[in-house]
């Protein structure tokens, strides 16, 4: 049962992921990339910040 529900989820997490990515595709790569760069630099900065440089 675990191994069929974690295939199940898996399908179905790739199918949201799949819609997400046409959704985003269809809205334009420049938001994209923004987003992910706005994410990446957060992250960076949480990092410094448990690191406690700032």
């Amino acid at each position: 049962m675990r191994i069929v529900q974690n295939q199940f989820f898996r399908i179905f997490f790739s199918v949201l992921s799949g819609l997400f990515v046409r959704y985003f595709l269809g809205f334009g790569w420049g938001l994209v990339a923004a987003l992910i760069v706005v994410m990446f630099l957060n992250v960076l900065a949480g990092i410094d910040r448990a690191r406690g440089r700032s």
